[in-house]
């Protein structure tokens, strides 16, 4: 069996935070980590664990940062900003001093809620959103130029097969970029909408329980036994990956 040395650890300092992503730069010498409470993204060398730039707020205007892409001149930052504020992909130089965001993208599609993962190739930019709330996400193709650090408009949208798959959340290019690799989740709970209307309806029922007896006793039981369970995922399916084809053009 192969052996694994652990090379350096990077401890994260301050508060508490989750770090969602990780992402290397074009000839690997460098990666970038989000690091998502403290609204943050931290550039390290690759081969000694330095801490290169940090970019954070004020000036950056993270909301919540959760996807990381390192190209040759800039990084990539998805922002959450969980139903506080439309999700956002910003764009900041990697040769600028400052922390100021170059160009800010807001998503251009009311329903799609968190922008997750990017990937890139040849100009176009796959962007994974997901959590909506009581709805499945989509994925996004844009244009995108590197030499000027700008996203343009949408080239194409699927959303549909998500519906029956689950929210997506990863995502690459392989086969030269012909291909896209998406990984979904699943299980997924009840929506906030429908976890309140149950919530409601088992107050009523407990309430009209204590003065009519046992028939509103037993339906009161039967939503007791729902309570904090999951919505059914689709027979077969429990988190995967699905592969979609995609041309030139961003199609």
């Amino acid at each position: 069996m192969d052996s694994f040395r652990v090379n350096y650890e990077i401890s994260n300092h301050g508060q508490p935070s989750l770090l969602p992503e990780i992402a290397f730069a074009p000839d690997g010498q460098a990666f970038a980590v989000s690091v998502q409470e403290q609204n943050e993204v931290r550039l390290y060398e690759t081969a000694t664990g330095r801490l290169l730039r940090c970019w954070k707020n004020p000036e950056a205007g993270f909301g919540e940062p959760h996807g990381v892409l390192l190209t040759e001149r800039h990084l990539l930052v998805s922002n959450r900003n969980y139903f506080k504020a439309p999700s956002e992909i910003r764009v900041y130089s990697l040769n600028s001093t400052d922390d100021y965001a170059l160009h800010r993208l807001v998503t251009p599609f009311s329903e799609l809620v968190e922008a997750h993962s990017m990937a890139l190739s040849n100009g176009r930019l796959l962007v994974t959103y997901c959590e909506g709330e009581g709805r499945t996400g989509g994925v996004v193709c844009y244009a995108y130029d590197d030499e000027r650090g700008r996203i343009g408009e949408p080239l194409s949208m699927v959303d549909a097969c998500f519906h029956r798959l689950g929210d997506p959340k990863g995502v690459t290019f392989f086969d030269q970029g012909r291909r896209a690799l998406v990984s979904f989740n699943s299980l997924k709970p009840n929506p906030p909408l429908q976890r309140l209307i149950v919530r409601s309806l088992r107050r009523w029922y407990k309430k009209m329980a204590d003065s009519t007896g046992n028939v509103w006793r037993s339906a009161w039981n039967v939503l007791r036994e729902g309570q904090g369970k999951q919505r059914k995922p689709p027979p077969i399916l429990d988190n995967g990956l699905a592969v979609f084809a995609i041309d030139a053009a961003g199609k």
